[in-house]
């Protein structure tokens, strides 16, 4: 590594690391003070509140690693046009696309570990959170699980539900298997439905069929198409119980999307956040891309620091409106998944790119 990138580095990182400190802290700051009612009203140990915010941490650092980026980069390169130090390595006939390299290098090494870090590290981090959160901060206990690609619960009324898929927006519990087991816990009725719905404050079974165990090897089925069910549970109780795609690592969720799309449920949204999690962690790049040529065509008198950070928040708030936007009409069925999840950083390499072409060397 040569003179000039050491520099570069040097002064990237300095402003990098400063940068990751207050973004992180604020982001912690903001989440302690949203959930301050909870540890007032729980009173959890504070070991407890300090672990689920450490397992909360790599996907702090996911979320505003571009934005570091952006500053970091903006103010960097802003600085050098600021000291005149620009035109001193252009006399010396380094082109600015030179020092663009060291930039994106490290932005290409975080950009990779992110995304290796999104498909096992955060998803298993955002896990063990939430199981902190709902066993030793509100003193509840794990009721629902993930195994073998189906969602299992269980009611307090010794019942286990296994399920495909909850779509508590429409009422709607598919796929369900439902286990009645006795006070000593031995199974004493299965029952197998298509789908379980919510309709007048009353939940029905539909298109299934009962077997009942009534012991000595003797079983008793019954189909049905439509019946009631008693549950004292309501569509909103199950968004608790909800597979939530961030938890499963990227193999379980791509696994768990093919299952349900080959029994015939549609999993739009789930190919969305798979493409997504492939899509996003490139930001990094691409907000280099972004950055520099805003950073290298301040004047030593355009406002400095404090129109960097302005830039970048522009910037940075741009990307994460497209980026929703898109990604919410992927769910919805608008857009393909694919193109869903990487419109708004095929936008931002098409802006980025002819802004950098557009450096004056």
């Amino acid at each position: 590594m040569n003179l000039i990138n050491r520099y570069i580095l040097k002064e990237f990182f300095k402003i990098f690391f400063l940068a990751s400190l207050t973004l992180i802290s604020l982001y912690l700051l903001i989440d302690f003070f949203e959930k301050v009612r909870i540890f007032l009203k729980y009173r959890p140990e504070p070991f407890a509140v300090i672990e689920y915010f450490l397992y909360q941490l790599p996907k702090i650092v996911y979320d505003t690693t571009p934005i570091t980026i952006l500053l970091s980069t903006v103010i960097t390169t802003g600085t050098l046009v600021k000291n005149n130090e620009i035109i001193a390595l252009k006399n010396a006939g380094i082109s600015p696309y030179r020092l663009a390299v060291p930039i994106f290098g490290v932005s290409t090494l975080l950009g990779l570990f992110l995304l290796y870090a999104n498909t096992s590290i955060i998803p298993a981090g955002i896990k063990h959170a939430e199981f902190i959160r709902s066993v030793f901060i509100e003193h509840g206990s794990e009721t629902s699980y993930f195994r073998q690609n189906k969602i299992w619960f269980r009611s307090e009324n010794h019942m286990l539900f296994n399920v495909q898929l909850i779509d508590p927006d429409k009422n709607k519990i598919l796929g369900i298997g439902i286990y009645k087991l006795s006070e000593s816990f031995s199974l004493i009725e299965e029952i197998d439905a298509k789908e379980l719905v919510y309709e007048g404050n009353q939940w029905y079974l539909v298109q299934g069929i009962k077997r009942k165990f009534l012991g000595e090897g003797r079983i008793e089925s019954v189909s049905f198409e439509k019946e009631i069910f008693y549950l004292d549970k309501t569509p909103e109780d199950f968004k608790q119980v909800e597979i939530q795609e961030n938890m499963l690592k990227y193999d379980e969720l791509k696994s768990y999307a093919k299952k349900l799309a080959s029994e015939g449920y549609i999993t739009t949204r789930y190919w969305v956040d798979l493409h997504g999690r492939i899509a996003f962690p490139f930001i990094n790049i691409i907000m280099t891309l972004v950055a520099l040529p805003f950073g290298l065509k301040n004047t030593p008198r355009s406002g400095g620091i404090s129109k960097g950070i302005g830039i970048s928040l522009a910037i940075g708030f741009s990307y994460w409106i497209i980026y929703a936007m898109s990604t919410s009409l992927g769910h919805s069925g608008m857009l393909p998944p694919l193109l869903s999840a990487w419109l708004a950083n095929l936008l931002f390499i098409a802006v980025g790119g002819y802004l950098f072409l557009t450096i004056r060397t």
